[in-house]
């Protein structure tokens, strides 16, 4: 006979599964395309949005360093 169990099939125990990547369930009409960035781009971005803006973002750094890498140079001009 066991004293213990871990499996909650065995406890008959209701479990909800979570997906870890949250870009599984994007809708395909959201994301145009993915976009790589190196660390290094991504340090220069930071400081430079740190001197000319006295401001600390690790995402706004990511997207500074995504526009320039020149990856982004089709979308110049556009809103």
């Amino acid at each position: 006979m066991k004293k213990q169990t871990d499996s909650p099939k065995e406890l008959n125990i209701p479990t909800k599964e979570y997906i870890a990547c949250p870009l599984r369930n994007m809708p395909h009409c959201v994301i145009d395309r993915f976009i790589s960035v190196t660390p290094e781009l991504i340090h220069s971005a930071s400081i430079q949005l740190h001197k000319s803006e006295c401001y600390y973002d690790c995402y706004g750094a990511i997207a500074l360093a995504a526009i320039l890498s020149g990856q982004l140079d089709d979308l110049q001009g556009k809103r």
